[in-house]
């Protein structure tokens, strides 16, 4: 398997083709949306002139046609790709854990290990999957729109176009922010499958001694730790959003 340095590069490595296919379309459905408003100002300017923008209209409703294709082709396409991450990766990690010696084994929980094979793989998938082919066309369209204001509004865009750095460095602040919850609560959630596989490994002997009780109130109290990170996490990630959002319609 690996290092954990050159893990990233291996998988796009191999499943580099679908990976380019989901690019392509991002980028055409990229594309798709920038011409939205070039399309909107060739409408009002021939309405201007007091004629009737049919085949213009027509046009446009075949661009928005295309782009909804393309957005389903490419939804298709990265979960596919993302499958295809997670079965490779969860096979290297099982093949993997394998390896390791009796004393790594020993020396964790069994359900800190289990983890290992379902949530950070699906982790690992979603972000080789659907961040990595987005960022080629969230930059054509940032540049995309940044060239259409700077052409309509020179001072107005030039003056946005330079408040990107402070925007990036925004975002990296409050990245920075999430990621202590967020290990915070990909922790707690590894201890949580611990402590449910560690019951269930002693069921019998928790039945003669009738301490189920105590064992649903020790899971409960971890399940609603877990909780509380989610919802934590949940609302710093809605804000970052929100705020990339804005940012965007302000454009």
């Amino acid at each position: 398997m690996p290092s954990a340095a050159a893990l990233i590069p291996h998988l796009l490595r191999r499943h580099r083709l679908t990976l380019f296919g989901a690019v392509a379309l991002a980028c055409l459905e990229a594309l798709a949306w920038l011409a939205a408003p070039w399309f909107a100002t060739e409408a009002i300017a021939t309405l201007t002139r007091h004629e009737l923008p049919t085949k213009l209209l027509l046009a446009w409703v075949g661009v928005l046609s295309l782009q909804t294709l393309l957005m389903v082709l490419n939804g298709w396409l990265s979960g596919n790709l993302g499958a295809r991450v997670a079965a490779d990766l969860g096979m290297r990690v099982h093949d993997h854990l394998q390896s390791l010696p009796l004393a790594w084994h020993q020396a964790r929980k069994r359900g800190e290990v289990l983890s290992l094979l379902g949530q950070d793989v699906w982790r690992i998938s979603g972000f080789v999957a659907a961040t990595l082919p987005s960022l080629l066309p969230l930059l054509m369209t940032a540049a995309g729109a940044s060239f259409m204001l700077v052409r309509s509004a020179p001072i107005l865009g030039l003056l946005l176009v330079a408040l990107i750095p402070l925007y990036v460095l925004v975002l990296l602040f409050a990245g920075r922010r999430i990621r202590p919850v967020l290990h915070d609560h990909i922790a707690a959630d590894s201890a949580k499958f611990a402590m449910a596989e560690q019951h269930l490994s002693v069921l019998p002997l928790l039945k003669s001694y009738t301490l189920e009780p105590d064992r649903a109130r020790r899971f409960a109290a971890q399940a609603e730790r877990v909780r509380a990170l989610g919802t934590q996490q949940q609302l710093q990630e809605l804000l970052l959003r929100r705020l990339c959002a804005g940012v965007l319609r302000s454009w």
